[in-house]
């Protein structure tokens, strides 16, 4: 399974997605992405984590959601490739 959390960014604000559901807090992530993250790890089902950010996104809103991420319990996050 893969969670693809999606960030861009739209004139001044950077929007953080997973599908629909819109991330702006880290209890935003712990609802959305870590909770389904454990559900399937629980299971026993391989799951990743995968941080999709635009070229255009700012590094420290990057660093914003790796760190909620792993604040959530989260440990291995990995990076969209960018021909993806």
């Amino acid at each position: 399974e893969e969670i693809r959390i999606e960030q861009r960014q739209r004139g001044d604000a950077t929007s953080v997605q997973v599908g629909e559901a819109v991330l702006r807090t880290e209890e935003d992530v712990r609802r959305v992405v870590a909770g389904p993250y454990r559900d399937f790890r629980r299971i026993g089902m391989p799951v990743s984590v995968i941080l999709d950010s635009g070229p255009e996104v700012p590094t420290r809103e990057v660093v914003r959601v790796l760190n909620d991420c792993i604040k959530t319990g989260i440990p291995d996050v990995e990076f969209a490739d960018p021909g993806e």
